[in-house]
């Protein structure tokens, strides 16, 4: 269960040519570094897919769904590393690394180590359900989800071209997407929109909800698409974890869909119109199809969005944008379907919004001027998570084979992040025992200098030298769990 588990809180929305993570809002463009340079001429190809991926960057902060990833992910990791910060506290001995080592130092620390995992994993796999399952056919109970053991089907089963399919959030997520990029490629470049929802070439999680559209709503709904897709991932923290099959229904993106589908199939005099005509025409299109499903209304979704920062006395400068796109969203409800229908609006919501963390051919760029300060935290939150994933016991294979301990770029594959990457060869991971390769020092001008995952563990009060790393450690399975409790009682 706890393979591969940067995939599995990540929601890694990944295209041929890119891909936009959530949580770290990070969007990674396999291109050369100098592609979007100034002045520079950019193949039609990668600006449409920096355009799908911007995309998923708008479904993220735009959206209900898309808030709860990443505040999810935010809170699952910050609960995870003090959890293991307090725990792993103990006088006179160096911090264990990863769970399932300081596990090792009795029974009562076992369970706690236990518990920790158990509750990580537990919301992880509730993400996945709504995202995105090797196996979809499943019920929640076949997940091993504790918290909801009932037998609800974790996502819905579809019909087309009389073929059974069981679709998925990331089915919705990558229908919309590659919508937008559609629409950029038939506007600009007058590509023949057959060519652009070529099946044939296509890979089926971009194109198998929309084909399914329209054989329920019919060609003349092909506008609509988008904003059904968008209204589909406005979904409810409230309740966080659902108590009934209709809760999980209405906060599953694929759930949402079909029942919105539905929904506009039978009020077939209802269209979005064009897009000079969605400032009036969208809040009775979404009102009235939300209405229909008992959905929350989108009002109640970005009231309950603002009303979660008003919970911090100060915001942190990532938070602050995602409150301001809710605002933004407000004031403009009808941006979240496609926005490239509508240049003037592309370009307000590119040049208002900017992706934290972008990466060209492995290196860390920007879409005009950067926002220092929101880049400089989207990379310590980077270097956060980098540290969560290792607590959890989730180590690289080459940090495994080198006993090393690994920063985010290492980790998550940016061979480009920082500077000593770039000119000192640094791969990014290191024996802990050794201390940082590149000390933290204060430079003339106050500012830090040196590791930036050294950076993260000093503002926790540690440094790489107070690590004890076991990589082979592991928490016992279900089964050696069972075993253990058995000797135990036997023995009190």
């Amino acid at each position: 269960m706890k393979e591969d588990y940067q995939d599995n809180i990540s929601f890694l929305l990944d295209t041929v040519l890119g891909s936009f993570i959530p949580t770290r809002l990070h969007m990674r463009l396999n291109t050369s570094p100098d592609s979007f340079g100034e002045g520079m001429s950019v193949d039609i190809e990668s600006e449409a897919t920096a355009m799908h991926e911007y995309m998923h960057f708008f479904q993220t902060i735009f959206t209900g769904y898309g808030h709860i990833a990443w505040d999810s992910h935010r809170q699952i990791t910050s609960f995870l590393y003090n959890e293991w910060s307090q725990a792993s506290a103990i006088p006179n001995q160096k911090r264990r690394l990863p769970l399932a080592h300081y596990a090792k130092l009795g029974l009562e620390q076992l369970m706690h180590a236990v518990w920790i995992e158990r509750s990580v994993l537990e919301m992880i796999n509730l993400c996945r359900a709504r995202f995105w399952l090797p196996s979809p056919n499943v019920t929640l109970q076949e997940l091993g989800l504790k918290l909801r053991p009932y037998p609800w089907l974790a996502n819905p089963t579809i019909t087309v071209n009389g073929t059974s399919h069981v679709l998925q959030g990331k089915e919705i997520t990558e229908g919309h997407a590659h919508f937008v990029e559609a629409t950029y490629l038939e506007q600009i470049h007058d590509i023949d929109r057959s060519k652009i929802w070529d099946k044939s070439i296509l890979p089926k999680q971009y194109w198998i909800a929309f084909e399914w559209f329209l054989e329920e709503c019919g060609e003349e709904k092909y506008s609509e698409f988008p904003f059904i897709c968008d209204l589909a991932m406005q979904i409810s923290w409230d309740p966080v974890v659902p108590t009934t099959e209709e809760q999980w229904r209405a906060s599953n993106p694929a759930w949402r869909f079909v029942k919105l589908v539905q929904a506009l199939k039978e009020e077939k005099s209802l269209n979005i119109g064009l897009p000079e005509e969605w400032p009036k025409k969208y809040d009775f299109f979404a009102s009235t199809l939300l209405g229909k499903c008992d959905f929350h209304s989108l009002e109640q979704i970005f009231s309950e969005r603002l009303a979660s920062f008003k919970r911090k006395k100060e915001l942190l400068n990532l938070e602050a944008l995602m409150e301001k796109a809710i605002r933004f969203r407000q004031a403009n409800p009808w941006c979240g379907g496609n926005p490239m229908a509508d240049l003037n609006l592309w370009k307000q919501m590119t040049q208002t919004f900017r992706v934290p963390i972008i990466e060209i051919g492995g290196k860390l760029g920007s879409f005009g001027t950067p926002d220092t300060q929101i880049n400089t935290e989207a990379v310590m939150e980077l270097q956060f998570q980098a540290f969560a994933v290792q607590i959890l016991g989730e180590f690289s294979r080459s940090a495994v084979r080198e006993k090393a301990i690994e920063c985010a770029f290492s980790r998550f594959d940016i061979p480009q992040g920082c500077e000593f990457q770039r000119t000192h060869f640094c791969s990014g991971r290191y024996s802990p025992s050794d201390g940082a390769p590149f000390p933290v020092e204060r430079a003339e001008n106050d500012t830090l200098k040196g590791c930036s995952f050294e950076m993260l563990l000093n503002t926790a009060g540690l440094r790489s030298t107070d690590l004890d790393v076991d990589h082979a450690a592991k928490l016992p399975t279900d089964e050696e769990l069972k075993v253990i409790n058995r000797k135990f009682k036997s023995n009190s």
